[in-house]
């Protein structure tokens, strides 16, 4: 089970405020992960790789490591 929460932005509202929207004519808005910490505050930004697979399992472990320090804060 993954510990943190994850979000559906189908009405666009996250990826416009996150700067993921490429406008109305792009039917989907880029691919990203944004780390909060508890109080809602936005802390980190992750583009996806385009790299495949390889790059999604190196994306994750990036995540990881970096929720690691910042739980040790």
């Amino acid at each position: 089970m993954f510990q943190y929460d994850l979000w559906s932005d189908t009405s666009r509202e996250l990826a416009t405020y996150y700067g993921a929207d490429y406008g109305p004519l792009v039917p989907f808005p880029k691919r990203m992960t944004v780390l909060l910490d508890p109080d809602g505050v936005w802390r980190l930004t992750y583009p996806l790789p385009e790299e495949g697979i390889g790059g999604l399992y190196l994306h994750a472990q990036l995540i990881l490591d970096d929720l690691a320090v910042l739980t040790e804060l």
